[in-house]
């Protein structure tokens, strides 16, 4: 049985091509999504992340060794 897949998109690309939106509002992410860097936005994520680390109060429940361990772990795609 051979499986037939459609070509791949992304959620932006189906939102637009679904023509459920207003022309206006169709206007918004098609502005956006080009200057998107998926690159750039996890690096952003993960900086965030680095900050949000830095400014939680150790629990002390959790012990040093875990906390840590905790801490390293970072979105990757």
């Amino acid at each position: 049985m051979n499986k037939a897949y459609d070509t791949a998109r992304t959620p932006c690309q189906r939102l637009l091509e679904a023509g459920r939106l207003t022309e206006a509002k169709q206007q918004e992410p098609a502005a956006t999504y080009p200057g998107l860097n998926p690159v750039l936005l996890l690096k952003q994520i993960n900086s965030n992340l680095e900050q949000l680390w830095r400014l939680a109060v150790r629990p002390a429940s959790l012990g040093n060794r875990n906390y840590e361990a905790t801490r390293r772990a970072s979105v990757t795609v």
